[in-house]
């Protein structure tokens, strides 16, 4: 079954497994010492994991809003990106690892309450873009990670 056929158990199944090996990798990294190496795309571990908690955060909000009726908005994703890492920069881990776990259950909780029978694609899309690609993504982060 494709992603765009996913309904929001199965989502559910595949976020919650994402979650688990994203949680693993930065337990890794972060064991092995590499807080505070910047990766190719200059970021540090705590950086990255600042980033993905506001993707989280904006996920929360871009479900109510879908379930609300309302229309996507033009999306500045590089830019919203550089926003946010000029106010993350030298973000400590603990902090950083801090607001990933609860905007992850946040993000969880939102998906949870949604009812089975307002599923759709784009909520699909919503929580794909912002847990597994996303952690896939920067689990790259650096050479040989992953």
């Amino acid at each position: 079954m494709g992603d765009d056929r996913l309904d929001k158990a199965a989502v559910l199944r595949r976020a919650d497994a994402a979650w688990e090996k994203w949680s693993e990798y930065v337990a890794n990294e972060a064991d092995a010492g590499r807080v505070a190496v910047r990766g190719a795309d200059g970021w540090t571990l705590p950086e990255a994991l600042a980033h993905v908690a506001r993707w989280h955060v904006w996920g929360v909000g871009r479900i109510g809003q879908v379930l609300a009726g309302a229309a996507p908005e033009p999306l500045d994703v590089d830019g919203i990106n550089e926003r946010w890492m000029d106010e993350d920069r030298e973000i400590g881990y603990e902090d950083a690892w801090g607001r990933q776990q609860a905007a992850w259950q946040r993000l969880r909780g939102a998906v949870e309450a949604v009812p089975d029978q307002r599923w759709n694609h784009l909520l699909t899309e919503i929580v794909k873009a912002n847990t597994w690609e996303h952690y896939d993504e920067h689990m790259g982060w650096r050479p040989g990670a992953a």
